[in-house]
């Protein structure tokens, strides 16, 4: 059954308030401290992302140039499950992909992290430029898009 908002005691607080005479500016004061109180505590301990193995950093608000298709790929690839990536299409549907390994060298997995590694794509870009650098992995997706399209 889904967990509703008021039987969810992982990110919520109660601020204790024995005033009987309690105004419009102590309650927005509350609802405030409220959700600060919950945003630092759910980015405190949040899980790493199994790209990076660590906190994803914020985005880079370059990606905001980026068409939203583009937007769209570069957030699938920060999850691991992008239908760009032959490990994700060969999971979903092991039938019309049949090998998980990369279309170039095809010697590793095509994995996000490989998009980076792969000997036939050379780049001095790394996992962690999905958030840092966004347009640059846009256009090192280019390259890919190109490279399999000539095979």
């Amino acid at each position: 059954m889904k967990q509703i908002i008021f039987h969810n005691n992982n990110y919520t607080t109660n601020i204790n308030n024995a005033s009987t005479d309690i105004t419009e500016q102590d309650i927005q004061r509350n609802i405030k401290s409220i959700h600060t109180t919950v945003v630092a505590n759910y980015l405190a301990n949040r899980k790493h992302n199994k790209i990076i193995n660590e906190p994803a950093p914020k985005i880079n608000e370059t990606e905001q140039t980026l068409p939203r298709g583009t937007r769209r790929t570069l957030a699938q690839l920060r999850t691991g499950k992008s239908p760009f990536l032959r490990t994700y299409k060969h999971k979903i549907d092991p039938l019309s992909q049949p090998t998980p390994t990369c279309p170039l060298c095809n010697i590793h997995e095509h994995t996000t992290q490989h998009l980076f590694t792969c000997t036939n794509i050379a780049t001095h870009l790394t996992p962690r430029d999905l958030w840092m650098d966004p347009v640059g992995v846009a256009a090192l997706l280019e390259r890919w898009t190109d490279a399999i399209g000539r095979i």
